[in-house]
């Protein structure tokens, strides 16, 4: 969540390197992002425990007749996020 400020299951860049990092299993679609259930239930149990605030993204009308949702949970760091990851240094 760092890299892009909110995170959500239709950022294609997030769901490959997830999928890169964890080895969790995606299912292309047309168009968009892969579909990657082991992410979708992460960011949900980061939001159940305060490592991430969860929110409703709504997609615009010309996204959402092309196959995409109405909306989607977006999700930014929570009250707990510094706890489950050191900071970087910013050398």
């Amino acid at each position: 969540m760092r890299r892009w400020g909110n995170a959500d299951t239709l950022n294609a860049d997030l769901v490959w390197l997830y999928a890169e990092v964890t080895g969790a299993a995606i299912k292309p679609q047309m168009i968009g992002a892969p579909r990657c259930r082991l992410l979708a239930a992460d960011l949900s149990a980061m939001a159940r425990l305060g490592y991430a605030e969860r929110h409703a993204t709504g997609i615009g009308d010309g996204l959402c007749h092309q196959g995409f949702p109405r909306w989607t949970w977006s999700y930014r760091p929570g009250k707990f996020a510094n706890a489950l990851l050191p900071v970087a240094d910013a050398a």
